[in-house]
């Protein structure tokens, strides 16, 4: 694979983990025999105070089925440990910090992302005149971005996901994806494994057996099957959202799937394509922003929010032993 300047580290961090924990074979093998505690969501009795009854209904909803879509994965594929109590988060995040030997917990987090710019006072004198700078008013965007969480107790594996409002299939993609790291660093007589490890690992042979499978709502609308064909090398299938919830779902062994994922980066605007194998969880390969250097600092130069040609090479090139 040709030698590109990457996020790799942010990516790391990022979209993979770890943020003051490394999460290594030996801190996975203590986590077996530990009570894994679901966080659910709660009603923010602040938040519901001040919308109206349509409002106050939808907000319920929203986290009714975020949790639900949580607790159907949790019980139907859930099977690296045994021992599981679904319980509200503020109960199950206190008591992980007290007795992180006998608990770990996964649940939601919404990382809200934003950027707010204002120049100085709003009165400043130029050549002895006293002018109003309109600058100084702020000027923000804000996105929030859902991430399926692992901690023990604080976070050491994170799991983007692909929508604010979790689907049965989005939290399924997150708890598999999750669990096959575990599992391999579980497995590993290693306990120096890390899971960047098990993330740069050669997986080309395994793609090339699958029917990677394109959300037709992710591809870039300039792009046509035959420009794709000449480009990716191996089977494809451009499908609704349905049939790749579908896939997920059923652990189909037949694909995979690329998952477009909002970074905690660029107001949220910025996305990794995530290539999933829909069986296992495991990661076949990710493409993340190039970067360039300015005389300001860093600048992304591709948000990836479609699916073009660029990011297709990428793909072939990502699953590659070279990383």
């Amino acid at each position: 694979m040709y030698t590109r300047l990457v996020i790799i580290v942010f990516l790391s961090c990022i979209h993979f983990q770890g943020f003051s924990q490394k999460l290594n074979s030996k801190k996975v093998k203590e986590l077996k025999n530990k009570t894994l505690l679901v966080g659910l969501e709660e009603i923010d009795e602040k938040r519901s105070k001040g919308l109206k009854a349509k409002d106050l209904e939808m907000y319920k909803n929203q986290i009714e089925g975020n949790n639900n879509a949580l607790k159907r994965a949790i019980e139907k594929y859930w099977k690296f440990s045994s021992d599981i109590q679904y319980i509200p988060f503020d109960e199950a995040k206190e008591l992980v910090k007290k007795q992180p030997e006998k608990y770990f917990l996964i649940r939601y987090n919404k990382y809200t992302d934003y950027w707010r710019s204002r120049s100085g006072a709003g009165w400043n004198k130029i050549n002895g005149v006293l002018e109003y700078d309109w600058g100084v008013r702020y000027k923000e965007i804000a996105n929030e971005i859902m991430t399926l969480n692992l901690d023990i107790p604080s976070t050491a594996l994170m799991v983007n996901l692909p929508n604010l409002y979790v689907s049965n299939s989005d939290a399924v993609y997150g708890v598999m994806q999750m669990q096959y790291i575990l599992t391999r660093l579980n497995e590993s007589e290693d306990d120096k494994l890390d899971f960047r490890d098990i993330v740069k690992e050669c997986n080309s042979k395994i793609l090339k057996g699958k029917t990677l499978l394109l959300d037709k709502n992710d591809v870039d609308s300039d792009l046509n099957w035959s420009e794709i064909k000449a480009i990716y090398k191996y089977n494809f299938k451009i499908v609704t959202s349905a049939e790749i919830e579908k896939a997920i779902i059923n652990l189909d062994p037949n694909y995979a799937i690329v998952q477009i994922v909002s970074l905690q980066v660029g107001k949220g605007n910025v996305n990794a394509h995530i290539i999933h194998e829909t069986q296992t969880g495991r990661i076949l390969g990710y493409v993340v922003p190039t970067v360039a250097f300015g005389i300001q600092g860093t600048s992304l130069i591709t948000y990836n929010s479609k699916i073009k040609k660029k990011q297709l090479k990428e793909y072939l090139e990502s699953a590659e032993c070279e990383k």
